[in-house]
């Protein structure tokens, strides 16, 4: 990759154009997805209480943070994956796969042990009703069962994703979590207590590995990628391109996973407050999902681009990819910042409203999420040094932060240490990667992709919040769709007329017309 970036903006090549078809589909699975959680969240909460339902929480949020060793390597299988396919090394693949294999396998060998130790010692750690320890101690054994399965198939969903079956990968996770829905509701229907239901649940959300083995078949037979072996030059090639990634993915889960827990030891109510985390997380976890799709789908191209200096390419990536992108992401997160004290009021009930103006902040930190293309050409260049040191601080001082407010604000300190790491990685983004290591200016980029999105999400937000409030000011339903409508309404608006004209949009309709016609 070349020292500057031209001030001029290409046009999009052929290459994003698969991207943008393999983008739509993951970000359409992971949004519906996230609407099953959604919605699945206030039945359950509702059926089995805060307590209860915090149990469930407590466990996969252990289980989410055992799997830091899952961070880097999933980047580097899919990505050499891709390669080793495309150069016809079968042989790579195969050691690779199987090595992995073996390596998971110990990882979930560990994890499983873990849960053992916590199920018979490490229950008082945790602030549980004395009624509901038993309950725990079922559910840790349960996990641990569960993550020992888990861990070494996870690599035949690397696999896939690095041979370009995404869109087969998304049906199979929709198809799960409606099976998870219909668990839900059979479980509530046959009075089924909270650990069946986390039995259940947890063994339906298995029937993706032989699904996701049934299609790889195809690809390379199974018993020459999933049998026990190590080999470690071809282990070692994917390795090395996640580390960095790894002490970066670290940091974020460890935010992401530890809060609950944080919650659940050191809050005035324990458990309960790991619920209504859970709440805000499902709102949250759309957003989330948004990003982590457009993440998983740039990267490896990126990767790619700088490794043949593709100028064009990460020029695109850059200007039009942050421009459009960030353009979605607006409205969506100020669009449910403008509806968070009704949403949470309809979605779990009104004593939940209170939860909004930390539903708002921890919405706010999320402003950062512009930054995702530059982020991908970054992380595709391997210049990620300052990211391996910044990254784990600005956790600490996160985490640290959550610790310290928790026992005062519950689940609002949370939002605060949210806030608070990505405020840090949005500074040191604009302070160092931008001008230093693409050599763009940050002024330039946030006047030429961010402001306007940033104007529009205001103005939707007032534009909405006044209209509903005057017209429909003690009905939650009427309230949520007028503010709805207009505050949309305002931000295409502002959009067509000051950032993305229509005449614009036009074009890009036709390009990808034509690109369906060759």
């Amino acid at each position: 990759m070349s020292d500057s970036f031209p001030s001029s903006v290409p046009n999009p090549v052929k290459p994003l154009k698969l991207v943008a078809k393999n983008l739509v589909w993951s970000i359409g699975a992971r949004f519906m997805t996230m609407l099953i959680k959604f919605f699945s969240i206030p039945i359950i909460l509702g059926y089995y209480g805060k307590v209860e339902y915090g149990l469930v929480v407590l466990a996969m949020s252990l289980s989410g943070y055992m799997s830091i060793a899952n961070l880097a390597l999933p980047t580097g299988m899919i990505r050499h994956t891709a390669v080793w396919l495309g150069t016809g090394q079968i042989t790579s693949i195969e050691k690779a796969s199987r090595s992995s294999f073996s390596f998971y396998g110990f990882i979930g060998f560990i994890n499983a042990a873990i849960f053992i130790i916590l199920a018979f010692w490490g229950l008082d750690f945790f602030k549980v009703p004395h009624d509901k320890v038993h309950d725990l101690k079922i559910i840790f054994i349960i996990s641990a069962f569960g993550t020992f399965l888990t861990w070494p198939f996870s690599v035949v969903e690397q696999l896939l994703a690095g041979a370009q079956e995404i869109a087969w990968l998304e049906k199979v996770n929709i198809a799960k979590e409606f099976l998870v829905i219909v668990i839900t509701l059979a479980a509530i229907w046959m009075n089924l207590d909270i650990v069946w239901f986390y039995l259940l649940i947890l063994a339906g959300s298995k029937i993706i590995i032989p699904v996701n083995l049934w299609k790889w078949r195809k690809h390379i037979p199974l018993r020459r990628t999933f049998v026990p072996g190590w080999f470690w030059a071809e282990f070692k090639e994917v390795l090395t391109f996640g580390l960095g990634l790894l002490i970066i993915g670290i940091s974020l889960t460890s935010i992401i996973q530890l809060r609950p827990i944080i919650l659940s030891v050191n809050s005035m109510h324990g458990v309960a407050s790991a619920a209504e985390y859970r709440v805000l997380f499902g709102i949250t976890g759309i957003l989330m999902a948004f990003q982590g799709a457009i993440s998983r789908t740039l990267l490896p191209l990126s990767s790619n681009a700088v490794a043949v200096s593709d100028q064009k390419l990460i020029e695109t990536i850059i200007f039009k990819g942050t421009k459009y992108l960030w353009t979605i992401l607006a409205l969506l997160i100020f669009g449910l910042i403008m509806v968070s004290d009704r949403l949470l009021t309809i979605y779990v009930g009104a004593e939940y409203a209170k939860l909004a103006p930390w539903l708002a902040l921890w919405l706010l930190s999320f402003l950062n999420y512009y930054l995702g293309p530059v982020a991908s050409v970054v992380m595709g260049s391997g210049k990620i040094k300052l990211l391996m040191i910044t990254s784990p601080l600005s956790a600490a001082i996160s985490i640290t932060t959550a610790w310290f407010l928790t026992p005062k604000l519950g689940v609002g300190a949370v939002a605060i240490s949210t806030l608070t790491y990505y405020g840090l990685v949005f500074f040191t983004y604009h302070v160092y990667f931008l001008p230093h290591v693409l050599k763009i200016s940050p002024v330039k980029l946030l006047s030429h992709s961010f402001v306007q999105p940033l104007v529009a999400g205001i103005l939707l937000v007032i534009a909405g919040r006044w209209t509903a409030t005057v017209t429909a000011p003690d009905n939650p339903y009427l309230w949520l769709v007028t503010s709805s409508l207009i505050g949309t309404i305002v931000y295409i608006g502002y959009i067509l007329l000051f950032h993305i004209p229509l005449k614009e949009i036009k074009q890009i309709i036709l390009k990808f017309k034509k690109e369906r016609s060759i």
